[in-house]
């Protein structure tokens, strides 16, 4: 995935995270909590590699550069 790609699947994740804190969802509250926490999870790790895709790009003498090439 490229930087930008990994941005955008980070909103949508964020996105999905805030719907299941809506009171009509059908979820549990332990249910909620939980998909909410892997889900904001799986999108900070989808925001930084965003960040690392982003740096390697304006660094291309970087090591970031060598791992994600």
């Amino acid at each position: 995935m490229t930087g930008p790609e990994h941005y955008a699947k980070a909103e949508v994740l964020l996105a999905k995270a805030a719907e299941c804190t809506r009171p009509d969802d059908e979820l549990t509250d332990e249910d909620a909590v939980t998909l909410i926490t892997v889900t904001t999870a799986t999108a900070q790790a989808h925001a930084t590699l965003a960040l690392a895709a982003s740096f390697a790009e304006v660094n291309p003498t970087s090591a970031w550069h060598e791992v994600a090439s």
